[in-house]
């Protein structure tokens, strides 16, 4: 696994409600052109960002995405892990 950055976000598992913690960014970029660098930093969400948020979640085993525009998030996304 690469390097990533830290999301803080309130949001619980769409599956199972679960609390999920912190999220892990990904391609989280300013104005759609200037690519934030992954560096295992924490990092708050900003009006002008964009890109994914991602996270797995340990009670039910769903990886959930987040599609993030303009600053807010979308709809959290899940889909089961084949183990």
């Amino acid at each position: 696994m690469g390097l990533y950055n830290i999301i803080e976000s309130d949001t619980k598992c769409p599956k199972c409600g679960s609390d999920m913690g912190e999220w892990q960014s990904k391609e989280l970029a300013i104005r759609d052109k200037y690519y934030i660098q992954n560096s295992l930093s924490y990092i708050s969400l900003e009006p002008d960002m964009s890109g994914e948020i991602h996270n797995f979640c340990n009670e039910c085993d769903a990886t959930v995405d987040i599609k993030i525009t303009k600053g807010k998030e979308g709809k959290p996304v899940w889909k089961k892990i084949k183990r």
